[in-house]
């Protein structure tokens, strides 16, 4: 870089003074200069030599003179051009400001009536440049300044858009066409590229522009990008072949309208876009002509409806965000992989395989696509516990049933199926069918009752209805004979024929249709599983369910979907650490495998070998591809999203995690659990405003929640930095339930919530009673131990250190790969004063557990370190890894650091206090490569 900076000075003198360097991409530097000349200021963009190439001279002076002629208010225009002895250049207005990129790392977010003014002046601006015969090919919030211009008095005004770069811009017509060198190097950045402009098929116009300034817009108001991925050819791919995941999932006061548009904007095949940048204006304008209900925020949450009325477009039309077949122009295909078809319906077999390793490497957001409703109107609804009448007390049957059914028709793409965890919170309801709408979002109910005869359980008539909820209107499906399997089997088919427009695929017939076993007794037993998995985490209730499903297989052993329900048994057990052995994984595996040699596509089977991969081996990169082909077979699974939340988050793409939480929240509304890993998400992002909205929705749904109580004590350290108010909200749960019934929370006593919150001895004694407040005996040793030697009880701290050291010595002989076993052995070590052990132990626990095998967990373990060479009095190793843990997703902040007592011993260190005003910037793995020029 020096190279050309000298060389262009010596090759401008005269003409340009250059003062220093403004910025550089992969393509160019831009300086700022001074025009002797004019007396004026400008930015000299100089083109690198390697992007040139060797035949760029004219095809360089092409594309200036394109740029040239423009002329618009919102367009940075082109003073000068030329050749500086081989360096290509030209130069253009410099205006104070920042680029779009800058404001967005600054501020995330941007204001929703910002965003939209800012993506109506560039769109206009490009409709000018597109009526001269110039497409950008490269818009990107780096390509848009926010220009501020001096104003009477001196001051600066607002920001205005103006779009630069439009050097690498080409005419629509002739040679033009052609790729910007020979070399393959892509006119335009993947982040925001549309389909057409890397996959062929199409050609590049001005729609092309819309579609990058639709991804430019998205970005604005959620904070990334629609798609992000571990490398260029990775996010490529995700744009041919993956939905845009919902604005509203994630910021519940876009308004939906304006949510449509951009859908429509980022339509994989150009024809289904707007036809003009003007009409992509103009549509923005009309969407957000309403005022924006910022009184909704996550009111509905991140469970915006799917089914809600299209918005109207200038002139009526309807906007097809999400194009029906309807819609679509004659000929156009009918999915985004079509678009890997060049004329003549030619296969592009490499772009397939790229997608296809891609849909395998980049997380969560690349599967979503199977439940786009793109080719599809969906029907949202319920299947409400069915209800039973007679003598039979046995609720088996009517429980079953309504989680058949509702798996069942989770495998019909046109439909969109509340889980079973919010619908079985309908059970006995008196609410009515327009109340029951509004809360799921859903405009049918599926109702069913089992009416026994006499006292014979095997003798009953289930009948079931559809109730449309905008009228209340009931329509009947049919009535079924209970003691007939085939019977039974058949009432998903038959509610969906009352649903579903049009003919159902053979693969969604298969699925309706399925007879798992033709055992009634198998079929009992499997029922009578299910319940008691379903039930609790109580080790009682999942060895019921083990039990049952054995039950079920010795029946009939050719039973794949009660198989595989017992190896996702098994690997339950080992992931609880109710038996967390070899040979619980090996029972695991062997059901899971005989369930998929009988059945090789069944979900149940391919979601249970992804549970075993996740709990069993920690392999992040086969359980995904295990959930994906499950996903695809039962799009409306809110399950399948929140296994690919949990997931996601373990390897680190934390982003990818809230949208699956949000997906599977849209599904199952009424999970508190799902609300509540996407607040805690967000809470590892330092989004602590927005996880604190969620945790709120979490106690409204399930008011006993201890984690969510929790959480939101938490919370009020990270946001708010307020122990007091952490305190209050321990102490209302320690009212409202029994510390003695908590459930473990030994992560929460190690991140130092409680000697945060506690801040005297007899508080800290009430509260570090052996099995109260979720201690264990470690947590019990520890806490107590790093009390008693806060408030300098010296004598006591050093026995509760003795025999937490014997506890965990005992305990690393049995679990040699527990971190945690090794994390407080290293505690125990420091208290006793044996340093070289205590640091040997801190990092073993972190070599076990790490933010590269699990970034949920293994923070906590570099933490721990931190902690271990604070307490043997080593600052600069301390510092060392808290910097670290600092820079990763955790449960660290600076309001944290800054109240926690742990860090005593280096509080006063310059660089802890440096962590504290200025922490280092999150380094998130999603979307970390991903563009090629910056």
């Amino acid at each position: 870089m020096i190279e050309i900076l000298d060389h262009l000075t010596s090759a401008l003198a005269g003409r340009y003074t250059i003062e220093r360097e403004l910025g550089r991409g992969g393509m160019a530097v831009v300086y700022l200069a001074q025009d002797v000349k004019h007396e004026r200021p400008v930015a000299i963009k100089v083109m690198l030599p390697e992007v040139v190439g060797e035949d760029g001279a004219e095809r360089f002076k092409r594309e200036i003179q394109l740029a040239a002629r423009l002329s618009h208010p919102h367009i940075l225009t082109v003073f000068d051009s030329g050749d500086a002895d081989g360096l290509f250049f030209y130069v253009m207005p410099y205006v104070e400001g920042e680029s779009l990129r800058d404001a967005i790392a600054a501020q995330r977010q941007l204001g929703i009536v910002e965003a939209v003014a800012f993506t109506r002046q560039v769109a206009e601006a490009l409709d000018y440049a597109h009526a001269q015969g110039v497409v950008h090919r490269d818009i990107k919030p780096a390509n848009i300044m926010l220009a501020r211009f001096r104003v009477r008095g001196g001051g600066l005004g607002g920001r205005t858009p103006m779009v630069t770069d439009f050097g690498i811009a080409r005419a629509m017509s002739g040679d033009a066409s052609k790729r910007l060198t020979s070399t393959g190097l892509l006119v335009g950045t993947p982040t925001y590229m549309s389909p057409e402009q890397w996959g062929g098929g199409y050609p590049v116009d001005g729609r092309s522009d819309q579609y990058s300034l639709g991804c430019v817009l998205y970005e604005m108001l959620i904070g990334d990008p629609p798609f992000t991925g571990s490398s260029p050819m990775a996010v490529l791919a995700r744009h041919t072949c993956d939905a845009v995941p919902s604005l509203r999932v994630v910021r519940s006061t876009i308004p939906e309208a304006l949510e449509q548009v951009i859908f429509r904007a980022l339509a994989k095949v150009p024809a289904d876009r707007f036809d003009s940048m003007g009409d992509f204006a103009d549509a923005l304008a009309t969407a957000t002509e309403a005022p924006i209900n910022y009184s909704t925020l996550d009111q509905s949450g991140p469970m915006a409806s799917s089914t809600t009325t299209p918005a109207r477009m200038p002139g009526g039309s309807s906007i097809p965000g999400r194009v029906t077949p309807g819609t679509l122009p004659a000929g156009a295909p009918k999915s985004g992989l079509a678009l890997l078809r060049g004329s003549g319906g030619r296969l592009r077999a490499m772009l397939v395989g790229v997608a296809l390793v891609a849909l395998t490497s980049v997380g969560v957001a690349s599967f979503l696509s199977r439940r786009d409703p793109a080719v599809m109107e969906r029907v949202r609804l319920v299947v409400l516990p069915f209800r039973q009448t007679g003598p039979v007390g046995d609720s088996t049957l009517a429980d079953g049933l309504t989680e058949e059914v509702i798996s069942r028709l989770s495998g019909v793409p046109r439909l969109g199926v509340v889980a079973r965890t919010s619908a079985m919170k309908y059970k006995g309801t008196t609410k009515s069918a327009k109340e029951i709408g509004e809360e799921l979002k859903v405009s049918k109910l599926v109702q069913g009752t089992v009416k026994w005869k006499g006292g014979d359980a095997r003798k009953a008539t289930v009948s079931v209805s559809i109730v449309n909820v905008a009228d209340e209107e009931q329509s009947p499906v049919s009535d079924f004979d209970a003691s007939s399997l085939t019977d039974l089997y058949g009432i998903a088919n038959a509610v969906a024929a009352k649903l579903v427009t049009g003919e159902l695929e053979d693969k969604e017939r298969a699925r309706l249709l399925a007879k798992p076993t033709g055992n009634r007794e198998a079929y009992r037993a499997f029922q009578q599983g299910n319940h008691s998995y379903n039930r609790s985490w109580d080790p009682i209730d999942v060895r019921a369910a083990v039990a049952k499903y054995e039950e079920a297989t010795r029946l009939d052993p050719k039973f794949a979907l009660a198989l595989a329900a017992l190896g996702r048994a098994h690997g339950w057990m080992y992931q609880l650490n109710i038996d967390a052995t070899p040979a619980r994984l090996v029972l695991a595996r062997q059901f899971i495998d005989s369930a998929i040699s009988l059945a090789p596509e069944l979900p149940e089977a391919r979601l249970a070998l992804g549970l075993y991969y996740y709990w069993g081996k920690r392999d992040y990169e086969s359980a995904m591809k295990e959930f994906a082909m499950v996903q695809r077979s039962l799009p409306s699974s809110a399950e399948t999203f929140n296994f690919m939340g949990n997931v996601s988050r373990r390897k680190g793409d934390l982003r990818d995690a809230v949208v699956s939480y949000g997906l599977a929240a849209d599904l199952d509304p009424r999970s508190h659990q799902t609300l509540f890993n996407r607040a805690e998400t967000l809470m590892f992002l330092r989004e602590f405003a927005v996880a604190e909205q969620l945790v709120n929705r979490v106690l409204e749904i399930a008011p006993d929640f201890i984690d969510g109580f929790i959480l939101k004590a938490t919370l009020q350290i990270h946001g708010l930095g307020d122990p007091a108010a952490a305190r209050n909200i321990i102490d209302s749960l320690a009212a409202r339930i029994p510390p003695t019934r908590w459930r473990p929370t030994g992560h929460h006593w190690d991140a130092g919530l409680f000697r945060i919150i506690d801040d005297n001895l007899a508080s800290v004694e009430r509260r570090t009673v052996l099995n109260s407040f979720g201690l264990d005996t470690s947590h019990h040793y520890s806490a107590r131990a790093e009390a008693y030697r806060r408030f300098g009880k010296t004598t006591e701290s050093s026995a509760l250190y003795d025999s937490l050291a014997t506890f965990m010595e005992a305990t690393v002989k049995r679990h040699p790969e527990w971190p945690g076993a090794h994390g407080q052995l290293a505690l125990a070590y420091a208290g006793q004063g044996r340093e070289l052990e205590a640091v040997r132990s801190a990092e073993r626990a972190a070599e076990i557990l790490n933010e590269t095998n699990d970034a949920l967990d293994g923070p906590q373990w570099i933490t721990n370190v931190a902690v271990v060479y604070a307490r043997v009095g080593n600052v600069d190793k301390a510092i060392e890894w808290l910097d670290k843990a600092m820079r990763i997703p955790s449960r660290l902040s600076p309001k944290w650091l800054a109240l926690d007592p742990v860090w005593t011993p280096i509080r006063h260190d310059p660089r802890f206090q440096n962590l504290i005003r200025k922490p280092p910037p999150l380094r998130e793995r999603t979307g970390q490569v991903i563009a090629m020029d910056p």
